[in-house]
């Protein structure tokens, strides 16, 4: 990894500190990637919730049920991309330092 230096602390002769290294997340792959992802799974949810209400209200508790195991793995699948997003973020920050 390349380091850019600024100018010496004190002046001439002082000690070099290296400059934050600026990395964009907007031009992330992987940060577009992973909001993509979390984007996908919410709308998801909605729909499904949206069909499990109306298969609440119809009393139809197979097809509820069903419904019932889909929003589960999807919600685990959002919070799992979430999950994977912050820890990015995280690798962001660091590279700043």
């Amino acid at each position: 990894m390349t380091r850019i230096f600024r100018h010496p602390v004190g002046g001439q002769g002082g000690i070099l500190k290296p400059m934050p290294t600026e990395i964009s997340t907007a031009n992330c792959p992987e940060c577009t990637r992973l909001q993509d992802a979390t984007q996908d799974a919410l709308r998801q949810l909605v729909r499904l919730t949206s069909s499990q209400l109306e298969a609440f209200q119809a009393g139809d508790n197979g097809r509820f049920a069903r419904l019932d195991k889909e929003v589960e793995q999807v919600m685990g699948a959002k919070e799992r991309t979430i999950g994977a997003f912050h820890q990015h973020q995280k690798e962001h920050d660091n590279a700043r330092r």
